[in-house]
């Protein structure tokens, strides 16, 4: 798995004077293996061993590995956007049945657009790009972002 500074940045702000050598080895002799990093386009990426992670799935993306460093380094997480919910909108609109006994939670988004899909964002699609991911158009690119972000 690979993790970018920069968008841990979004969840965690890290020590200043943080160099990536002792971020890595912090990282490896408390929770995962960092088997290395190289610097992207003036972001360091590091690469995480996927073994080390297999029983901890909370740490399957950026804010998971924030939280993470947060307790190594005794520094509060950043607060996590919130997203308003839309009352009108049921999972039963989109699923014929949903048995509560196979899916105990269940989350979705409305995202309304009309007209052409734009492109998806320089941004996004530059930190999807740095983590190893290529850009498969807007929607396709927004659920691999969340799903690298949150895990």
């Amino acid at each position: 798995m690979k993790i970018s500074l920069e968008w841990l940045g979004d969840f965690i702000a890290l020590p200043q004077d943080l160099d990536v050598a002792s971020l890595a080895n912090e990282l490896t002799l408390r929770t995962v293996e960092v088997e290395g990093w190289d610097t992207v386009d003036d972001d360091v990426v590091l690469e995480i061993d996927n073994k080390s992670l297999t029983n901890r799935p909370d740490l399957w993306g950026h804010c998971g590995i924030a939280r993470e460093l947060a307790a190594i380094y005794n520094v509060p997480p950043l607060p996590l956007p919130s997203v308003k919910p839309d009352p009108e909108l049921r999972a039963d609109q989109l699923i014929d049945v949903i048995d509560p006994a196979v899916c105990r939670a269940f989350s979705l988004i409305r995202v309304e657009r009309s007209g052409p899909v734009p492109p998806t964002p320089p941004w996004m699609r530059r930190r999807l790009q740095r983590v190893g991911q290529r850009s498969l158009g807007l929607y396709a690119d927004l659920t691999n972002y969340v799903m690298l972000a949150l895990g």
